[in-house]
C-alpha cells in the first residue's frame, strides 16, 4: 500500500497540508511575481509541470490557463522537507518568507 497521498485530515480534506506532499504543516512561503515566476517557484518545489497550471488557477480563483496580469502574491503551505529540496526557506504560517524575482540590472 502506498503512503501517497497521505490520509486526509479530520475534515476529510487536505486543508492545512503541504502543497507538494499533502502532509499537514504549519509552515509556508509566499511567491510575489507574475504567473511565470510563481509557476517556476511551484515547479521548483516539486509540483509536476502539468499540475502547476491547476494549482495557480485554484490559488488565484481563475480558470486553467487564465491568470491575472502583473505581479500578484501567492501564499502556499509547504513543509520544511519539501522546501529544503527546492533550496527555499519557510516560516510559520502566516508569518512566512516572501520570494520576489530580482529586478533586471540597467
Amino acid at each position: 500500500m502506498s503512503d501517497f497521498p497521505p490520509p486526509p485530515n479530520l475534515h476529510g480534506n487536505y486543508a492545512g497540508s503541504c502543497v507538494v506532499c499533502l502532509k499537514g504543516t504549519d509552515t509556508g512561503l509566499v511567491f510575489i511575481g507574475d504567473a511565470a515566476f510563481i509557476s517556476a517557484g511551484l515547479t521548483a518545489l516539486g509540483i509536476p509541470k502539468d499540475q502547476v497550471v491547476h494549482t495557480l488557477a485554484a490559488a488565484t480563483g481563475g480558470v486553467d490557463g487564465a491568470h491575472p496580469a502583473g505581479d500578484m502574491p501567492m501564499g502556499v503551505r509547504v513543509c520544511k522537507s519539501c522546501a529544503r529540496r527546492a533550496d527555499l526557506e519557510v516560516g510559520l504560517w502566516p508569518t512566512v518568507p516572501l520570494y520576489i524575482p530580482p529586478k533586471p540590472r540597467s
